[in-house]
């Protein structure tokens, strides 16, 4: 059974159609008018909403970057060293996908393993080596690197308090 309301529409649109059409016209336009008022208001609203966000992104960052950096300050050293990009390559997809991460831990992870490997070669930088710039056993490599891994938690859990992010809300943990 038809709705009635849609049964009395089709009436008067066949008894008044110069009416009808007219009405019609009118409420495209009007809800047109209304759209566009509703979309600039929308804008209005994003815009503040995605500077925030770029902002605590922007501070996300720069808390990571800290916490990365003071384990491994040689960072932007071993970043420049193709060998490091050779390593990368060679590695599977847990450690790829570590090197496109902005989370403090991963990076720290990246480094403690490339580090430990016999890809590593300090050059001038010995003394940052985990081990002097001396190949390592497995065992020895697991412990540095759980130290490290420990540290790091340690800085990222502090920064991110600093900021009253919970850590355990954060990538990594």
């Amino acid at each position: 059974m038809a709705d009635t309301n849609q049964v009395d529409l089709k009436m008067f649109q066949e008894d008044f159609p110069e009416v009808y059409n007219a009405m019609e016209q009118l409420m495209v336009q009007r809800t047109n008018e209304l759209s566009g008022k509703l979309d600039s208001q929308l804008a209005e609203l994003r815009e503040p909403i995605t500077r925030l966000q770029q902002q605590e992104m922007a501070e996300y960052r720069a808390t990571q970057l800290a916490a990365f950096s003071a384990v491994h300050p040689d960072y932007q050293t071993i970043q420049k060293d193709p060998a490091f990009w050779a390593w990368v390559d060679q590695q599977g997809d847990g450690v790829k996908s570590m090197v496109r991460s902005t989370a403090a831990s991963d990076n720290v992870a990246l480094l403690n393993i490339y580090k430990a490997s016999d890809a590593y070669r300090p050059g001038n930088n010995s003394n940052r080596h985990p081990n002097n710039g001396q190949p390592m056993s497995p065992a020895q490599a697991a412990k540095v690197a759980d130290s490290l891994w420990e540290e790091a938690c340690q800085l990222v859990d502090q920064d991110t308090r600093a900021f009253g992010v919970p850590a355990d809300t954060m990538t990594g943990y």
